[in-house]
């Protein structure tokens, strides 16, 4: 199978989404531990103290830290490999171009890779939680559990149950979780923000469901889009910095959504690329919540590069 075949069965140019997910929940649940460990003064003055949190020793929290980027993109390229195999019949009857239907790949290939990056990465998460954590074992495999459940139906209902997007937004809401889990505590604030993003994705699903007739006939969906900035500011409210960065990003995708889907040739595929790209802002949004600035625009450094990678993996 050709390198870019693979990379376009998995998505690829989505997993940096993946990764900053993974970051923005990780500091998002220390945070927020921070501050009730150190008080309320800690988070508006950026007075944390990282040793509050930390569990283990310095190499225990690497090995975290690589096995959960690693394990979720695995999970997350695993969905995206099964998702084309149980839509191959349908890729095939509507033309799509996806690698299975165009011949470049056999559907037992796909079916084979696809489950086995799933498993390979629920066995790396739930292992590596155990081994740091093995009084709470059992948290940790259930939390991986949830996500392939949630990844397999998903992919098994999508095309007949118009509201399987909500299913989508739970594996991103997911991600976050299983983040906060692995590398802090799963939190109150962090709960809410892994909400605000199943919102933003379930939007997006919902979006994409009509990619292939070019058309949006649910308006409403949209609206989905723009009730993270509305949840999150529950948390952020009080920050200047906060409320600039929910301007910028409101601006981008009233732009976005004026380009492609406000002008006579409607453009669905762009819209939903420009939407995928826009993860990694939303990201930054959970952090300027916190009042983390210099991580929310590492999120936005994040965003510059999704374009020009979907010009070479397509996003969808």
């Amino acid at each position: 199978m050709r390198l870019h075949t693979w990379l376009t069965l998995g998505r690829a140019s989505n997993l940096p989404s993946v990764w900053s997910n993974v970051f923005a929940a990780a500091l998002i649940a220390q945070t927020s531990l921070n501050t009730k460990i150190l008080g309320n003064d800690a988070l508006s003055t950026g007075a944390m103290d990282n040793e509050a949190w930390i569990p283990g020793s310095l190499s225990l929290q690497i090995m975290l830290w690589t096995g959960c980027l690693l394990s979720l993109s695995l999970m997350y390229l695993g969905g995206m490999f099964l998702n084309d195999a149980f839509d191959a019949n349908w890729d095939r009857r509507n033309n799509n171009t996806r690698p299975i239907a165009q011949g470049k790949v056999s559907v037992a290939a796909v079916w084979l890779n696809g489950l086995g990056m799933l498993v390979l990465g629920m066995g790396l998460a739930g292992s590596l939680y155990q081994r740091a954590v093995p009084g709470q074992a059992a948290y940790g495999w259930v939390a991986v559990g949830l996500l392939a459940t949630l990844i397999l139906l998903y992919n098994l209902v999508h095309k007949r149950f118009r509201h399987s997007a909500v299913l989508m937004g739970g594996c991103r809401l997911s991600v976050y979780l299983i983040a906060a889990l692995m590398l802090a505590e799963i939190t109150p604030e962090l709960f809410l923000a892994a909400l605000a993003l199943c919102l933003y994705i379930s939007g997006i699903t919902y979006v994409a469901r009509e990619e292939h007739t070019n058309k949006v006939s649910q308006l409403w969906s949209v609206g989905l889009l723009f009730l993270p900035v509305f949840l999150v500011s529950l948390l952020g409210y009080s920050f200047p910095f906060f409320w600039l960065y929910a301007c910028g990003l409101s601006l981008y995708l009233l732009d976005t959504l004026r380009r492609c889907l406000f002008t006579p040739h409607k453009n669905v595929r762009g819209f939903i690329g420009g939407l995928l790209a826009a993860i990694p802002l939303l990201d930054g949004l959970m952090l300027a919540s916190m009042n983390l600035i210099l991580p929310s625009l590492l999120c936005v450094a994040v965003f510059f590069i999704m374009p020009g990678l979907q010009k070479w993996i397509q996003a969808t």
